[in-house]
């Protein structure tokens, strides 16, 4: 996230993207409206993707038809953000106050923080054949033109596809997701997206991406429709995490991480209907604080970052020679807005400009690195369902590999950009496991 930017109240960016996401996960509905009302102004798109990050990354299937649900408020907005200020901000709060309420999962993400460091598929898998039926099918997307430049493959998709068939049918999402996770390495480009939005029904998707568009992770979606065609309640939800994905609206990756979970675990999932609140059922003191209009940015600035907003995300949760500048942005972004900052207290400051967190004094004290304060703090849930009992059977394997990479290299090497790079050739060598 952008460090030097900073939202219309003078908190830094990142600062209140890493908060509206962490007080979400704690069910804290006053910071969560407040961040989102500060996104709100300037950073309108990029709160909306967050939000939809956030209903994969840190709900999913603790309520896995909410995305369904709320949808239609996001399509409303997307109509209404150019014509009619109240109503989205009425859909907004909504939105907002809904995430903050709803049951906590996080085994989304997990599955694919998992699958990054996973050079081969794992858990006693055996290369499986398909049926002919299934074989056409694929043999079918390749029919045509696919490739804008005739080189040397490097991924060999059509055997990734048919792995990913023989997973899904044995409901294993952890080894479904790893080949999903080698087909979207493949640097070809397809054009088949006109036929599946064809397939699907669907003529007017929100929002196209050219990027994600194109790539090959396309086929795995067509895969997932085909297991679902007769499922109307999944194929629904489905669709909803296709159109975000092609948009690149929240993180792509994730969408189809969740996709992949909701089709293995369907007999496990419970469809409890969502009621979405209205706005005259939202306190109005907790939706002052999304408006905050008060008279003067003193009186705006109601709250502080969070502590366990600045982690290993954020600017001021890394170490850096950048570091001495903190206090400096502030009075530098003020005088862009003809603010004087110099004469505001050091406790006003504080607020969105305080000290940098010095992880290493609290390995020192025994307490926490970078990582593990992440996942001891900013990855904190509550209000995790019942019908789930908390499991999450990544969250343990995600947490010690991590862990053990910062202790043998630093923080910077948990990186998912990093890890990526490390993993790229190694994914690409074991193809000769599968092929």
């Amino acid at each position: 996230m952008p460090a030097h930017l900073h939202t219309i109240n003078l908190y830094k960016f990142d600062d209140v993207v890493s908060a509206l996401q962490k007080s979400i996960r704690r069910c804290d509905t006053a910071q969560a409206l407040f961040w989102a009302g500060e996104l709100n102004q300037g950073f309108k798109p990029i709160l909306y993707s967050r939000l939809w990050t956030i209903i994969a990354e840190d709900i999913g299937l603790a309520s896995p038809f909410l995305a369904q649900e709320l949808f239609p408020l996001y399509q409303a907005w997307t109509k209404a953000q150019n014509t009619n200020t109240a109503l989205t901000e009425e859909l907004t709060i909504r939105i907002v106050y809904t995430l903050s309420k709803a049951p906590k999962n996080r085994v989304v993400d997990n599955l694919l923080l998992y699958n990054y460091f996973q050079p081969r598929p794992t858990n006693g898998w055996k290369r499986s054949t398909v049926t002919k039926r299934w074989q056409e099918k694929i043999q079918h997307l390749f029919s045509v033109n696919l490739f804008e430049q005739a080189v040397e493959k490097e991924i060999d998709v059509q055997a990734a596809l048919v792995q990913l068939v023989a997973c899904l049918e044995k409901r294993d999402a952890t080894n479904a997701y790893y080949f999903c996770n080698i087909i979207n390495l493949s640097t070809e480009e397809t054009d088949r997206l006109p036929w599946l939005l064809q397939y699907l029904g669907l003529n007017k998707p929100l929002k196209i991406d050219s990027k994600w568009s194109k790539k090959m992770t396309l086929f795995c979606w067509y895969i997932l429709f085909e297991m679902v065609k007769d499922k109307k309640e999944l194929l629904d939800v489905l669709k909803v995490l296709f159109q975000l994905y092609l948009g690149k609206i929240g993180a792509p990756n994730l969408l189809l991480a969740f996709a992949i979970l909701l089709y293995c675990n369907e007999k496990r999932l419970v469809q409890e209907t969502t009621r979405l609140p209205l706005i005259s059922e939202i306190p109005s003191d907790l939706q002052n604080l999304y408006y905050n209009n008060q008279a003067t940015i003193l009186e705006r600035r109601q709250l502080s970052i969070p502590d366990y907003a600045i982690d290993k995300h954020t600017d001021r949760g890394k170490p850096s020679a950048y570091a001495p500048h903190n206090i400096a942005d502030l009075h530098t972004e003020a005088q862009k807005k003809r603010i004087a900052t110099y004469q505001w207290s050091p406790k006003e400051i504080a607020k969105s400009h305080g000290n940098y967190k010095v992880f290493a004094d609290y390995v020192q004290s025994g307490q926490h690195s970078r990582m593990s304060h992440f996942f001891q703090e900013g990855a904190l849930l509550k209000n995790t369902p019942t019908n789930w009992k908390g499991e999450d059977p990544y969250k343990k394997e995600v947490e010690r590999y991590f862990l053990s990479l910062e202790k043998k290299y630093n923080y910077q090497a948990c990186s998912g950009f990093f890890i990526l790079e490390k993993m790229r050739p190694i994914w690409i060598q074991q193809q000769e496991l599968w092929k």
